[in-house]
């Protein structure tokens, strides 16, 4: 799984192709493949505004 250490030190599970919500800036996104340097963070696309990393305590998930 590509969020491992989050899952474990989090509790908090992503997989890519996730929809989700940031919850500081409200911004709208699709969870994306990890970056194994940056392996605390989800990376997230926000459409026009490109790609970001994210601390998963900020991230909410869009149910369908």
């Amino acid at each position: 799984m590509a969020y491992d250490y989050v899952e474990r030190r989090y509790g908090l599970h992503f997989a890519v192709g996730d929809q989700v919500v940031h919850t500081v800036t409200r911004k709208h996104g699709t969870v994306m493949r990890s970056k194994a340097s940056h392996r605390h963070y989800v990376r997230v696309h926000f459409g026009t505004d490109g790609a970001g990393f994210c601390h998963p305590q900020e991230l909410e998930k869009v149910k369908p």
